[in-house]
Protein backbone atom coordinates (compact mmCIF):
# COMPACT_ATOMS: atom_id res chain seq x y z
CA UNK A 1 0.00 0.00 0.00
CA UNK A 2 1.13 3.41 -1.19
CA UNK A 3 2.70 5.36 2.41
CA UNK A 4 0.71 8.81 3.33
CA UNK A 5 1.16 11.57 5.34
CA UNK A 6 -0.89 11.45 8.21
CA UNK A 7 -44.67 29.85 -24.53
CA UNK A 8 -43.90 30.45 -28.48
CA UNK A 9 -42.53 33.97 -29.07
CA UNK A 10 -41.24 34.20 -25.94
CA UNK A 11 -40.33 30.80 -25.24
CA UNK A 12 -38.62 30.24 -28.80
CA UNK A 13 -36.26 33.54 -28.11
CA UNK A 14 -35.57 32.34 -24.68
CA UNK A 15 -34.82 29.24 -25.95
CA UNK A 16 -32.51 30.76 -28.87
CA UNK A 17 -30.75 32.70 -26.18
CA UNK A 18 -30.24 30.31 -23.85
CA UNK A 19 -28.60 27.52 -26.78
CA UNK A 20 -26.32 30.51 -27.60
CA UNK A 21 -25.39 31.29 -23.94
CA UNK A 22 -24.52 27.40 -24.12
CA UNK A 23 -22.76 27.72 -27.43
CA UNK A 24 -20.70 30.36 -26.18
CA UNK A 25 -19.87 29.18 -22.56
CA UNK A 26 -18.75 25.50 -24.25
CA UNK A 27 -16.78 27.57 -27.01
CA UNK A 28 -14.16 29.81 -24.33
CA UNK A 29 -12.22 26.71 -22.84
CA UNK A 30 -12.19 24.86 -26.02
CA UNK A 31 -10.57 28.06 -27.84
CA UNK A 32 -8.24 29.00 -24.44
CA UNK A 33 -6.90 25.27 -25.21
CA UNK A 34 -6.99 25.83 -29.15
CA UNK A 35 -5.20 29.01 -28.57
CA UNK A 36 -1.41 27.13 -27.11
CA UNK A 37 1.83 27.23 -28.21
CA UNK A 38 1.53 29.40 -31.47
CA UNK A 39 5.27 29.70 -31.60
CA UNK A 40 8.08 27.17 -32.07
CA UNK A 41 9.86 28.31 -29.42
CA UNK A 42 6.52 27.45 -27.32
CA UNK A 43 6.04 24.12 -29.02
CA UNK A 44 10.10 23.05 -28.04
CA UNK A 45 8.78 23.57 -24.55
CA UNK A 46 6.19 20.88 -24.76
CA UNK A 47 5.86 17.40 -24.96
CA UNK A 48 6.18 16.40 -28.99
CA UNK A 49 2.59 15.05 -29.05
CA UNK A 50 1.01 18.71 -28.88
CA UNK A 51 2.43 19.90 -31.88
CA UNK A 52 1.47 16.62 -33.41
CA UNK A 53 -2.38 17.44 -31.83
CA UNK A 54 -1.85 21.33 -33.65
CA UNK A 55 -0.81 19.73 -36.73
CA UNK A 56 -4.34 18.37 -37.38
CA UNK A 57 -6.06 14.92 -38.08
CA UNK A 58 -4.59 14.90 -42.08
CA UNK A 59 -1.16 14.56 -40.80
CA UNK A 60 1.18 12.03 -39.97
CA UNK A 61 2.80 12.69 -36.77
CA UNK A 62 -1.02 13.27 -35.69
CA UNK A 63 -1.99 9.86 -36.96
CA UNK A 64 1.11 7.88 -35.24
CA UNK A 65 0.45 9.90 -31.92
CA UNK A 66 -3.02 8.86 -32.05
CA UNK A 67 -2.26 5.21 -32.75
CA UNK A 68 0.16 5.62 -29.64
CA UNK A 69 -2.42 7.72 -27.27
CA UNK A 70 -5.92 6.22 -28.20
CA UNK A 71 -8.77 7.93 -28.05
CA UNK A 72 -8.20 10.28 -25.95
CA UNK A 73 -5.31 11.90 -27.76
CA UNK A 74 -8.49 14.09 -29.41
CA UNK A 75 -8.79 15.79 -25.78
CA UNK A 76 -4.69 15.95 -25.27
CA UNK A 77 -5.12 19.59 -26.39
CA UNK A 78 -6.60 20.53 -23.45
CA UNK A 79 -4.00 18.96 -21.63
CA UNK A 80 -1.17 20.85 -23.73
CA UNK A 81 -2.92 24.18 -23.66
CA UNK A 82 -2.40 23.88 -19.76
CA UNK A 83 1.00 23.32 -19.92
CA UNK A 84 1.06 26.00 -21.90
CA UNK A 85 -0.06 28.50 -19.33
CA UNK A 86 1.97 26.42 -16.59
CA UNK A 87 4.73 28.15 -18.93
CA UNK A 88 3.23 31.60 -19.24
CA UNK A 89 3.17 31.50 -15.17
CA UNK A 90 6.39 30.94 -15.10
CA UNK A 91 7.75 33.72 -17.28
CA UNK A 92 5.77 36.56 -15.83
CA UNK A 93 7.03 38.72 -12.61
CA UNK A 94 3.46 39.85 -12.41
CA UNK A 95 2.34 37.42 -9.45
CA UNK A 96 -1.67 38.16 -9.90
CA UNK A 97 -0.92 36.81 -13.44
CA UNK A 98 1.27 34.21 -12.37
CA UNK A 99 -1.70 33.10 -10.19
CA UNK A 100 -4.74 33.88 -12.43
CA UNK A 101 -2.86 31.54 -14.96
CA UNK A 102 -2.06 28.72 -12.78
CA UNK A 103 -5.75 28.51 -12.47
CA UNK A 104 -6.61 28.57 -16.27
CA UNK A 105 -3.73 25.74 -16.35
CA UNK A 106 -5.42 23.81 -14.16
CA UNK A 107 -9.23 23.76 -16.22
CA UNK A 108 -7.01 22.38 -18.56
CA UNK A 109 -6.10 19.76 -16.95
CA UNK A 110 -9.30 18.92 -14.86
CA UNK A 111 -10.61 18.70 -18.20
CA UNK A 112 -8.81 15.84 -19.70
CA UNK A 113 -9.98 14.44 -16.07
CA UNK A 114 -13.31 14.61 -16.69
CA UNK A 115 -13.36 13.79 -20.55
CA UNK A 116 -10.80 10.78 -20.29
CA UNK A 117 -11.98 7.67 -20.97
CA UNK A 118 -10.78 4.62 -18.83
CA UNK A 119 -8.62 7.01 -16.84
CA UNK A 120 -6.18 3.97 -15.03
CA UNK A 121 -4.99 2.74 -18.29
CA UNK A 122 -5.03 6.34 -20.27
CA UNK A 123 -0.57 6.04 -20.21
CA UNK A 124 -0.69 9.72 -19.95
CA UNK A 125 -2.88 10.09 -16.68
CA UNK A 126 -0.29 9.68 -13.94
CA UNK A 127 1.69 12.45 -16.02
CA UNK A 128 -1.03 14.56 -15.54
CA UNK A 129 -2.46 14.24 -12.44
CA UNK A 130 1.45 14.50 -10.79
CA UNK A 131 1.64 18.29 -13.04
CA UNK A 132 -1.89 19.21 -11.78
CA UNK A 133 -0.67 18.30 -8.14
CA UNK A 134 2.74 20.41 -8.76
CA UNK A 135 0.54 23.56 -10.11
CA UNK A 136 -1.67 22.72 -6.49
CA UNK A 137 1.40 23.29 -4.72
CA UNK A 138 2.34 26.68 -6.28
CA UNK A 139 -1.19 27.70 -5.45
CA UNK A 140 -0.41 26.82 -2.03
CA UNK A 141 -3.00 23.91 -2.02
CA UNK A 142 -1.01 21.35 -0.43
CA UNK A 143 -3.03 18.86 0.58
CA UNK A 144 -5.26 18.64 -2.46
CA UNK A 145 -2.10 18.53 -4.31
CA UNK A 146 -0.74 15.56 -1.70
CA UNK A 147 -4.21 13.83 -2.98
CA UNK A 148 -3.12 14.13 -6.54
CA UNK A 149 0.44 12.37 -6.21
CA UNK A 150 -0.59 9.81 -4.36
CA UNK A 151 -3.70 9.25 -7.10
CA UNK A 152 -0.81 9.08 -9.96
CA UNK A 153 0.96 6.57 -8.08
CA UNK A 154 -1.80 4.21 -7.58
CA UNK A 155 -2.48 4.47 -11.21
CA UNK A 156 1.29 3.98 -11.97
CA UNK A 157 3.51 2.76 -8.73
CA UNK A 158 6.76 3.01 -10.99
CA UNK A 159 6.31 6.90 -11.82
CA UNK A 160 9.46 8.31 -10.45
CA UNK A 161 8.36 12.48 -11.26
CA UNK A 162 5.57 11.50 -8.34
CA UNK A 163 7.70 10.36 -6.14
CA UNK A 164 10.29 12.92 -6.33
CA UNK A 165 7.66 15.74 -5.70
CA UNK A 166 5.30 13.89 -3.00
CA UNK A 167 8.72 13.78 -1.03
CA UNK A 168 9.54 17.02 -1.78
CA UNK A 169 6.42 18.27 -0.64
CA UNK A 170 6.73 16.09 2.95
CA UNK A 171 10.04 17.36 3.42
CA UNK A 172 8.52 21.11 2.92
CA UNK A 173 5.83 20.25 5.54
CA UNK A 174 8.86 18.87 7.63
CA UNK A 175 7.53 14.92 7.59
CA UNK A 176 10.74 13.37 6.97
CA UNK A 177 9.22 10.03 8.08
CA UNK A 178 6.55 10.24 5.52
CA UNK A 179 9.08 11.06 2.71
CA UNK A 180 11.50 8.13 3.98
CA UNK A 181 8.65 5.76 3.86
CA UNK A 182 7.70 6.70 0.41
CA UNK A 183 11.01 6.91 -1.38
CA UNK A 184 11.37 3.32 0.55
CA UNK A 185 8.22 1.95 -1.23
CA UNK A 186 9.33 3.61 -4.90
CA UNK A 187 12.63 1.89 -4.96
CA UNK A 188 10.95 -1.65 -3.69
CA UNK A 189 8.78 -1.40 -6.77
CA UNK A 190 11.35 0.26 -8.91
CA UNK A 191 14.30 -1.01 -7.85
CA UNK A 192 18.04 0.02 -8.82
CA UNK A 193 16.48 3.60 -9.67
CA UNK A 194 19.00 5.40 -9.20
CA UNK A 195 16.88 9.05 -8.70
CA UNK A 196 15.07 7.65 -5.85
CA UNK A 197 18.29 6.44 -4.14
CA UNK A 198 19.81 9.51 -4.62
CA UNK A 199 16.74 11.27 -2.97
CA UNK A 200 16.60 8.55 -0.53
CA UNK A 201 20.19 9.26 0.60
CA UNK A 202 19.45 12.98 0.78
CA UNK A 203 16.68 12.47 3.23
CA UNK A 204 18.57 9.96 5.09
CA UNK A 205 21.44 12.70 5.53
CA UNK A 206 19.11 15.47 6.18
CA UNK A 207 19.58 17.58 3.49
Amino acid sequence: MLPRAGKEGAGFRLTVLGFLLGVLVGWLPAFKAGAFATTEEDFAKLPPFCKARASGPESATYKLWEQRLGPNFLHVHHYCSGLDWVNKAHSTLDRRKSREWLETALGGFQYMEDQCSSPETFVLMPEILTNKARVLVELGRMPEAAQYFEKALRMNPRYVPAYRSLSDLYLRAKQKEAARQLLDYGIKVNPGNKTLEQLLRRVNQGQ
